[in-house]
């Protein structure tokens, strides 16, 4: 799900959860955000997937960002699941979860 987050001028934040965890691509999309003429900083937090840009609000960077992140492949990457997958991961986890709980009721009547 890409959501954009906060911009005022001079900052912009954007969410785009393909970049958790996924440090080799935090470190691609800074160096190609860095590029951005006007980009003074930019900060990506791996944990939630957030990037944090500084530029310089005199000239038209913002424009620019949103166009750069959106040619970016994590942007695609990070769309909103469909409402299948959502169903398919939600019945895939009730799945895992029942089968935990019976091995464990099972596990506790050996015992006893």
């Amino acid at each position: 799900m890409n959501r954009y987050i906060h911009h005022i001028p001079g900052r912009l934040r954007v969410r785009l959860p393909a970049l958790k965890a996924n440090a080799a691509a935090g470190l691609d999309l800074e160096r190609t955000l860095t590029q951005v003429g006007g980009v003074t900083a930019v900060d990506i937090n791996p944990l939630t997937g957030s990037v944090l840009v500084h530029y310089d609000c005199s000239t038209e960077t913002a424009t620019r960002l949103i166009r750069t992140l959106k040619d970016h492949p994590f942007w695609e990457a990070s769309e909103t699941p469909s409402i299948e997958s959502k169903i398919a991961r939600k019945i895939a986890l009730y799945v895992f979860e029942t089968a935990l709980e019976r091995a464990a009721v099972a596990a506790l009547a050996v015992l006893l």
